[in-house]
């Protein structure tokens, strides 16, 4: 019945979600007729009636509809709170109102449609969407804490994870979860009161049977691991929906979700950002900004081979085997800043070499040419690489991709860097680059990257990146 409930409530979100579009649209356009262009008739238009216009509607709200539903806008609404909920919704309108303007602008190519008046649009509904999430969660959280539309929670298991979930359920009151007691698993109770404890493993049925239970968290050490098949055969056998904890090995980079493998269920630990909604905005970016690039490639390539072939010797784009995502070996392309065969004179960097590690580097490396030391001071030597990105074998954002020797010398902890896709710019080339030197500090930087991935991490590395260049040519 209360899962009915729940499903209930998310589908008339869904539906109350795409029925603000309608009010929001009308709002952006009095306004920007009554109060924006009449005011400012030099930067913004004015609009034909709005009967021209309502067709919009037919692409914003299929587009809300598999945006909000990526976005998680209606995750189980019990177990979130509303900061997390307004900060999905600021995520997914900005992702709404940039889609909506490629949709108008770029596809359909409605010239008369006012590029303000869809920022005006996305500004409404994003307004109107917060509101009525905070209005409804309010409401939820009301007759949560006056005892109604409760969940009857049993917590089995007497550990550590069975002390994290009830100081969670006491903590948030308002996800509406009304904690009975605990099932002790074994004569040791260590991590929660005793005075909580209202039965063992041989009364679960009992309890099953005789009280009003919604749902049951399932917290067990390794060595009572053994128990669980009965304890979920249990739980299925009354109907009781059961959420496993899983136990907390030592794993304290891995991220736990649950997938299938056809119809098997498994507990997936994931030590690298494995979200699939933000790692194909990522793509998309890689994509679109390399494809942008690749349109004046051939005159940026005519210019700085010209400059090349008048400098030196050789060939103006350089090739080299360079290591990626899980060790995957590919053609990384540059253009050419070395003498001819640098390769072969590494023996030039002995006593200049500026880097502890496997990598070898330094500033003042006599293979350099004179263009390649333009082409380097302003980054323009990776510009290939672009086509690299384009195929999918980097990103614009993360740890530089190491040469095959390089990874032959990394220690086991360090193959950790090469877990996820390696970038045109990374975290340590705009944390003061010339100060780093050895390849540890740099590592640290990168794990911190895998770490704490996010499409905002990845925004501000290439800003501050543009602006590293920006500086260097002024």
């Amino acid at each position: 019945m209360l899962k009915e409930k729940d499903r209930l409530l998310r589908n008339g979100l869904r539906l109350f979600d795409l029925i603000l579009s309608v009010p929001a649209f009308y709002i952006a356009y009095h306004v920007h007729i009554t109060l924006i262009a009449p005011r400012f008739p030099s930067l913004f238009t004015g609009l034909f009636p709005v009967a021209y216009y309502t067709w919009i509607l037919a692409l914003a709200i299929p587009l809300g509809l598999i945006l909000f539903h990526l976005g998680g806008l209606y995750d189980r609404l019990r177990l979130e709170s509303k900061g997390r909920t307004f900060w999905k919704i600021l995520r997914v309108m900005a992702l709404f109102i940039a889609a909506l303007y490629l949709g108008v602008h770029v596809v359909v190519k409605a010239t008369y449609f006012s590029r303000f008046f869809i920022f005006l649009y996305g500004l409404f509904y994003t307004a109107l969407l917060l509101g009525f999430r905070f209005l409804i969660l309010s409401f939820l959280e009301r007759i949560r804490e006056r005892g109604f539309n409760v969940h009857q929670t049993l917590i089995i298991g007497t550990g550590e994870g069975a002390r994290e979930v009830y100081e969670r359920i006491e903590a948030y009151r308002f996800w509406g979860l009304h904690l009975l007691g605990f099932i002790a698993c074994s004569p040791r109770v260590l991590h929660i009161p005793r005075e909580k404890i209202i039965g063992t493993l041989e009364d679960l049925e009992t309890i099953l049977r005789g009280r009003v239970i919604d749902e049951v968290f399932v917290t067990l050490s390794e060595e009572e691991m053994p128990n669980r098949e009965d304890i979920l055969r249990a739980c299925e056998s009354v109907g009781v929906p059961v959420y496993l904890v899983p136990v907390r090995y030592e794993w304290q980079l891995s991220r736990s979700t649950t997938t299938s493998l056809g119809d098997i269920h498994l507990i997936r630990f994931s030590p690298v950002p494995d979200r699939p909604f933000p790692l194909g905005v990522k793509r998309g970016i890689d994509l679109a900004v390399s494809s942008l690039v690749l349109l004046v490639f051939p005159l940026l390539c005519l210019v700085v081979g010209l400059l090349i072939k008048l400098d030196s010797p050789g060939p103006v784009l350089y090739r080299q085997i360079r290591v990626s995502h899980n060790k995957r070996k590919f053609n990384c392309y540059k253009f050419r800043t070395m003498i001819l065969e640098a390769d072969r004179h590494i023996h030039l960097l002995e006593g200049l070499d500026e880097t502890k590690g496997p990598i070898r580097k330094a500033r003042n490396d006599p293979r350099i040419t004179r263009v390649g030391r333009v082409l380097r001071r302003f980054s323009i030597d990776e510009t290939p690489q672009f086509i690299n990105i384009f195929k999918g074998e980097m990103s614009l954002v993360g740890p530089r991709p190491p040469t095959p020797d390089e990874v032959e010398q990394y220690a086991f902890h360090q193959l950790r860097r090469l877990s996820v896709k390696q970038g045109l710019t990374g975290l340590w080339q705009v944390s003061g680059r010339d100060a780093i030197k050895t390849f540890e500090e740099r590592l640290k930087l990168d794990l911190y990257y895998i770490d704490h991935w996010s499409l905002w991490l990845d925004i501000k590395i290439i800003f501050k990146t543009l602006y590293i260049i920006f500086k260097g040519a002024v």
